[in-house]
Order: structure tokens, then sequence, then C-alpha cells
């Protein structure tokens, strides 16, 4: 069995997070508190015995164990994404935590870190993570969690890293080479043309300041080329590959001499319940009365404020809903308030027009179904040629038909295989859309469990897992 080399023999250390920012609570604790009680110096035997535990429907997948790690911190893709598949995965019976590298703080924007189905601990262990990125600082990454892997893995059966993007990816890839392929597999979660989104952001984050935007412009170049070998090392040296959509897996082999097949097609996942008649109208009829929006149109934007995501876009879109029905109100869900406000007030869009709300996870599935018609828009780009939005699924979850651009990952064959919308060659044609705009309900419900329900993203990546177990016994 490989021994730990000294320079990755490092205690890791954990960040107790501040209740007021991770209180989402266990009987009137913090999730943090409760997974790391004070006094709990072996926090690595207290996560192997949450990881032990199994759901009473394990079945097949006992045995099976994975670690999800994510070096991009908490926020909002960490709650619907990585504590959803964690939830999900563990439901189905495979032993399954969290390791999460974030920057003290970034909670606190986007809500605690919360287990809020089913009434069970799931292990989740923080990390710090310094806020530059540079290869030395990955190295330190793999050094803090290693003491940590090498205890969950010291059983027959390996550990499988599920690791997020190719950062996430080069840590686990350390990881086992340290430890080495009998106690570590990694998987390759390839989000995105991370590449690509890096050049977009530089100088332009809503919420940045200047003079960290002025920083980011001096420092892209050079975070690019280490993201970019990075992305070839995860392509080339990941046990398995999967990605959010068949676009994102063409390009990647494209671009690091694959074959596409070696991509297993995860698309993102909602935990939005399906509602349908009268449980529909009652949200609808619900959300409308506390918002004061009865006999409006209501067109909404659900999402963040990302440039890719064209936020003028978005307002001149309403404003073709506007001139097409003079009723129309503009429901803005982010979780960057500011940022929209200051796009509309540039475009004279007064609070009598629209209403902007920062809301929890858990509260966008209550508001949502006050919409009429949901927006996504984005400009052709690599980056948007191969995204699989979420927030897609959670309009079609709370009964919403999208009002989308065509080319948008691999959204315009669902939105006309299953009427969930329609699609769009530009903005200012929203107003002339809203014209018979329906949602097939029946269609909505077989998209959400064939492509975008956790049971499906389950079903799918324990075949990937299988996958990256039997890559390391050849």
């Amino acid at each position: 069995m490989a021994s730990i080399p000294k320079d990755l023999n490092v205690p890791a250390r954990q960040i107790a997070l501040p209740d007021r920012h991770s209180a989402a609570l266990h009987g009137g604790k913090s999730v943090i508190a409760a997974l790391y009680p004070p006094g709990v110096v072996g926090y690595s035997s207290h996560m192997s015995r949450l990881m032990s535990v199994q759901s009473p429907d394990a079945g097949s997948q006992r045995g099976l164990r994975v670690v999800h790690l994510s070096y991009d911190g908490i926020q909002s893709a960490f709650h619907a994404q990585t504590v959803g598949l964690v939830q999900a995965l563990r439901t189905s019976g495979v032993s399954a935590g969290i390791v999460v590298f974030s920057q003290p703080g970034w909670e606190a924007s986007f809500g605690p870190i919360a287990h809020r189905e089913g009434g069970s601990e799931y292990p989740c262990h923080v990390f710090w993570r310094p806020p530059l990125l540079g290869s030395a600082n990955l190295g330190l990454a793999a050094s803090r969690m290693a003491p940590l892997i090498a205890s969950l893995s010291r059983e027959r059966r390996p550990i499988v890293l599920h690791c997020r993007g190719p950062l996430g990816t080069s840590i686990g890839i350390r990881l086992r080479n340290a430890l080495g392929r009998g106690r570590v597999r990694v998987v390759f979660d390839a989000r995105g043309l991370v590449v690509d989104e890096i050049a977009v952001l530089a100088g332009r984050h809503p919420t940045a300041g200047r003079l960290r935007n002025r920083l980011a412009i001096m420092m892209s170049r050079r975070r690019a080329t280490l993201v970019r070998g990075l992305e070839s090392e995860a392509c080339l040296r990941a046990d398995a590959l999967t990605s959010v959509s068949q676009s994102l897996g063409r390009e990647l082999a494209s671009r690091h001499g694959l074959l596409e097949d070696r991509f297993t097609v995860v698309p993102t996942s909602t935990a939005f319940a399906m509602a349908t008649g009268g449980q529909l109208r009652m949200r609808r009829e619900n959300a409308r009365g506390r918002l004061g929006l009865h006999g409006k149109t209501v067109v909404a934007y659900n999402g963040s404020m990302h440039p890719w995501q064209e936020p003028d876009d978005l307002v001149r879109a309403f404003e073709s809903c506007r001139r097409a029905r003079a009723n129309s109100h503009f429901l803005v869900l982010t979780m960057w308030p500011e940022v929209a406000q200051r796009v509309l007030t540039a475009h004279a869009v007064s609070s009598h027009e629209a209403t902007v709300l920062k809301l929890s996870h858990d509260e966008v599935a209550l508001t949502l179904p006050a919409a009429d018609a949901g927006l996504l828009l984005r400009r052709p780009s690599p980056v948007n040629k191969v995204a699989c939005p979420i927030k897609f699924a959670e309009y079609v979850a709370c009964g919403v038909p999208v009002i989308t651009s065509r080319g948008i990952g691999d959204l315009d064959g669902l939105v006309t295989r299953w009427g969930l919308g329609t699609l769009v060659d530009s903005p200012e044609a929203a107003g002339a859309a809203l014209s018979g705009l329906r949602l097939n309900a029946d269609g909505a419900a077989t998209a959400l469990a064939e492509y975008f329900s956790w049971r499906s993203a389950v079903a799918s990546l324990t075949g990937v897992y299988q996958e990256a177990l039997d890559a390391g016994e050849r």
C-alpha cells in the first residue's frame, strides 16, 4: 500500500464558519458544528463514520464510496448542485461526502451549508482556499486533503473522487499519484469551458470593484494558461469523464484528442418538484398574491448577472414584451440584486415595472411559478455553445415556458422535442414569442424525469464511478 510522501503529509485544517453564516440548523447547531463538534480532533474518523452510514435503500450501491471535491467555493452552485448531488447519492445508497475549498465569507453571500431533506447528516469538510489561483496553491490543497483521504481510503475498496472542473481534478490527480490507484480513483466532472470563461470575465465581474477587475485583466492570461494545462491533464489522466452537455463533451474531446464517447453526459439537475394542474395553479396564485402581481403578464429572469447572461439583452427582451403587452412586469430573481437594479436603472425601467429579489433556493421554487414566461438569453460564444443552465430546468419544474436563444448547449432539441417554450434569434423577438407561448405539461414531466432529475443523474453517475474503478484495475 502506498504511503503518503512527506510533502503531502501536512495536517488538514478545519475552518469553522461563523454561526451567523453557516447556521442551517440541525437541532439548533450549524452543520459545521454538528459534523465537527468542539473538541473533536480526529475529524477524519468522524467523516469516515458518517460516510459509512447507508440509506435504508442502499441495495446494490452498498460499498461504493464517493467524495465530491470542489475548489469552487461555497457559492450558489454549491447548494444547488454539489449538496443536491450528495444528498441524492446517499439516498440511493452510495456512501458520499463533500470536500470544498472556499474563501471565508463566500458562504455569507450564498447562504448556509444546509441539509433540509430527510433529516439525516451528510459529511462535509471545508478547507480555506487562497484568493489567488496557482499551481502551488493546488499542491497545498492536495497536501491539506491528503490525511483525510488517506484515512477514508484505508478500506479495501478505493475512494472515488468526483472532482468538479479542472481545478478540482488537478487536486484529485495529485492525491491519486500520492496514494496510488489502489486507494483513489478520479472522475473529471466538466462543467464548462473554463479557459473561455476566464477570457469573458476578465475585468467584467459584476460584483468586483475597479481595482479587482484591473487585477483580473492582468492575471487572466496567466490563469488561462494554467487552466488550459489543467483541463488537458484532466481529460487525459482522469479515470472517467463526464460533461454537462453533449456539446461540451464533443468540444473537449476535439480539443484534447479524445473520442467523444469517453464523456458521459450528466446534465445539471434540479431538486425542484414538478407541479401540475391544480397544485401548479395554487402555487401560481399564492406567488402572485405575495408579490402583488395579479392581472400582470409576468416575465421572469432567474439567474446570475455574469456577462454571458447578457443582462442588457434581458432588459431589451422585457421591453419587447412590454410593447407587446402593456401589463408586462419583469420579475428578476438573482443573488446579485444590486447589479440587476443598476442595469434596470440604466434602461429606465421603473420599480413599478420590475421586481428584483434575492431569494434562497427554496424560496425561488415558491416564487418562480408566478411567471408567465422565463427568459434564458445568450449570444453565440464558445461558453454558451456548451452550457447546460440549471435555470432552464428550474423554469420547467415550476411550470414556466421558456423563451430561450438558439444554440445554448443541447437545449434546442429539448425545447422542440418536449414543447418547453420557444426559441428566438434576438431579444427583440421575445414580445412576439409571448403569443401562443405554452409549456407541454407531459413533455415537461418527461424532460425532468429523463434529463434533469437527480434520479437520472445518479443512475448515470453510478455507471461512471464503476468505470473509474474498472479503469484503475486494468
